[in-house]
């Protein structure tokens, strides 16, 4: 898999590489881009920046946007469960629940944190 032919290039502007990997999940999944960033993230940083702006289509079933709360993997342990806590408060604990597996797959701390919060409940 080459993120390059889906036209991916670190020195490219945000916009421009989003829309690259955006391509790129179409065509090999959203796993393996995933980690060809992490291998890739270590020679080129920018790359694990973009691993934050890539998530899965949402489900007909969950229209949750964890990022709308504030939530963001690279935020403090805190902040991130208080983001969940308001997502819980308009969206129900099961759909909030539901969304942190499901981004799960892609990025770990997620099931960390759904542990964390629901030993809260």
């Amino acid at each position: 898999m080459s993120l390059r032919e889906c036209g991916y290039k670190v020195k490219a502007c945000k916009l421009r590489r989003l829309g690259a990997l955006q391509l790129a999940v179409k065509r090999y999944g959203i796993r393996s881009v995933n980690e060809r960033l992490l291998f890739l993230g270590r020679f080129h940083p920018v790359m694990l920046q973009d691993i934050e702006q890539i998530y899965p289509e949402p489900d007909d079933t969950n229209h949750c946007y964890l990022r709308n709360y504030g939530y963001s993997v690279k935020s403090g342990k805190r902040k991130r469960l208080r983001a969940i806590m308001r997502a819980m408060s308009d969206h129900g604990q099961r759909t909030v629940g539901d969304r942190l597996m499901m981004l799960g797959q892609y990025h770990p701390i997620m099931i960390e944190d759904l542990e964390e919060i629901s030993s809260y409940f």
